[in-house]
């Protein structure tokens, strides 16, 4: 336990008392910190206080990590080094492309992406999209083109980005 925990505890509960004693008169011989029986029931709670902090600061997760998980928090979860790749719409990409995880990307700034696994790119395009509020829920409903020459026999999950503001 922290010595300067206690201590300021310590202080703490002197000032409380001192504070209640002003309000209540006729309470201020009982909560008189020079009295010794005063004076220990106050260095116990300090001492339980004090170290209640220090249970807290040393073992967050122990009080939290409940609390998180109950509102499912990505807090608690661990997520990978990622980006989000936008193609160019301009360009129409006419079948469903391969790009190999060897495959290396230069950004506009000079820096190097590379992949941890192969992917697909599809010739999609989002032409319209709308937002239902519900008293219950919301639902985001998206209209989707897909471009390409080649006839799918399946297509494959999409994944999708929002970005709000």
């Amino acid at each position: 336990m922290s010595e300067i925990k206690y201590i300021k505890e310590k202080q703490y509960l002197q000032k409380l008392f001192s504070e209640y004693a002003d309000k209540a008169p006729h309470l201020a011989s009982v909560l008189d910190p020079q009295d010794p029986q005063t004076s220990y029931l106050l260095e116990g709670f300090a001492f339980l206080s004090a170290r209640l902090q220090d249970k807290i600061d040393d073992a967050f997760p122990e009080i939290t990590l409940p609390l998180l998980q109950r509102l499912n928090s990505q807090a608690i979860k661990g997520l990978p080094s990622t980006t989000i790749i936008q193609i160019d719409q301009s360009e129409i990409l006419p079948y469903p492309m391969e790009i190999n995880e060897k495959h290396l990307v230069i950004g506009d700034n000079g820096a190097q992406f590379s992949f941890c696994h192969n992917f697909t790119i599809m010739p999609y395009s989002i032409l319209d999209r709308k937002i239902t509020q519900h008293p219950n829920h919301s639902c985001i409903s998206l209209e989707i083109l897909y471009r390409g020459d080649v006839e799918l026999t399946q297509t494959n999950a999409l994944n999708v980005f929002f970005r709000g503001k």
